[in-house]
């Protein structure tokens, strides 16, 4: 999982003294600073070649954590009290434990809302450490692929792909894709056939163009639907 380091100074006083001719300044030892380093993953689907992050959508669940590191190691915090917020809501702390470092959400919320995490150390070494951090919530999306240059199409048979992201599912054999060529629809068929075979004629037709789409569902969630569009220039 990808990891985000946010650090944070727990206490610590550097303190100054003037120099006077026969006098030192003194200088108390700051102590050392306390990086979180969080993390979190949904399960959301994504296409394999994909190698970025699988966001979370509406009725995702989510598995956060976090380690404390300090003079570059983790820290023990097996009797520490710890204390999860999400938007703001207590959701775990003492009394369901000490050090508890992992926290699982169901997200109830939209794509373009964000999760907004607090974690709180009321008491680490004497002193208070928070860390706070938004995850993105996104909407389901599906993206064409047009291999060609300008949008424009060649004559004959040109080949396009649609890839669903962010859906509650976890296959691409759970999501249902139907193609529609102005606004035409096809045959549909699984999202894990992605591809479109699109046959331009070899009549010239200065500046004609055609619609593309692709409609991606999750037959499990009805909730859950995205269309990818693209305009084309004919030959």
């Amino acid at each position: 999982m990808k990891y985000l380091k946010v650090r944070t100074i727990r206490y610590g006083f550097l303190l100054i003294g003037a120099m006077f001719a026969g006098m030192l300044g003194s200088v108390v030892p700051a102590h050392a600073e306390a990086e979180f380093m969080t993390s979190w993953q949904t399960k959301t689907f994504v296409p394999a070649w994909y190698e970025g992050k699988a966001f979370p959508t509406y009725q995702s669940f989510l598995a956060i954590g976090f380690e404390l590191v300090e003079n570059g190691k983790v820290a023990d915090l097996s009797k520490t009290i710890v204390r999860w917020y999400v938007d703001g809501k207590l959701l775990k702390n003492e009394v369901n434990g000490l050090g508890i470092r992992q926290l699982t959400v169901y997200n109830k919320k939209y794509g373009g809302d964000v999760l907004s995490i607090k974690i709180i150390l009321p008491d680490y070494k004497g002193q208070t450490v928070t860390k706070l951090f938004d995850i993105p919530v996104k909407k389901q999306e599906v993206v064409i692929d047009i291999p060609y240059a300008q949008k424009k199409v060649a004559r004959g048979d040109n080949l396009f792909y649609a890839w669903p992201f962010f859906f509650n599912a976890a296959s691409a054999k759970d999501l249902r894709m139907q193609w529609a060529v102005d606004g035409s629809a096809l045959q549909a068929a699984t999202a894990a056939e992605p591809r479109l075979l699109f046959s331009a004629g070899n009549e010239p037709r200065d500046g004609a163009k055609s619609t593309i789409e692709a409609t991606v569902t999750n037959p499990g969630k009805a909730i859950e639907r995205a269309t990818g569009k693209v305009l084309v220039d004919l030959p």
